[in-house]
């Protein structure tokens, strides 16, 4: 037999929170995307959701009109939210407007402040990092049918 392996398989199935999710339009696929996963406390998801609803508000008057894909699980873990934010490349994060300004000048400072606080709250647990698409290793589509 062949030598030892070890698999794992993670599997979730996500659903579009278009009410959150902050200039959405249809584009091609980005080369870059920054991914934040919140796993939030079961009591707070009514805030962490109102949260996000002032934030989409803020980001929708941004200057640079960035866009934030958000989701939810439906089928994995529960109260995992993600967020998903396209960019071409590395020097876009120098152009972009600072979040909390964007916020502070949509609802104020003190709202901003408090939102901020609300959001901190609400998490169990929150990672960030960056993907790279990488078409040359995704799976091709299917053949065209010979029928």
């Amino acid at each position: 037999m062949g030598g030892d392996s070890t698999w794992s398989v993670d599997s979730k199935v996500f659903s579009l929170d278009e009410e959150r999710s902050a200039n959405l339009k249809a584009s091609e696929l980005a080369p870059f995307y920054q991914i934040l996963i919140g796993k939030v406390k079961p009591n707070m998801v009514e805030d962490y959701q109102m949260v996000l609803s002032k934030l989409k508000v803020a980001q929708e008057k941004a200057p640079d009109k960035p866009m934030f894909i958000r989701r939810s699980t439906r089928f994995g873990p529960s109260w995992e939210f993600y967020s998903a934010t396209p960019f071409e490349k590395w020097g876009d994060w120098d152009e972009r407007s600072d979040f909390w300004e964007i916020v502070a000048k949509a609802h104020g400072e003190d709202e901003a402040r408090h939102l901020q606080k609300t959001l901190r709250n609400c998490y169990t647990e929150r990672e960030i990092f960056v993907i790279a698409v990488r078409p040359d290793l995704s799976r091709p589509p299917p053949a065209p049918s010979t029928n």
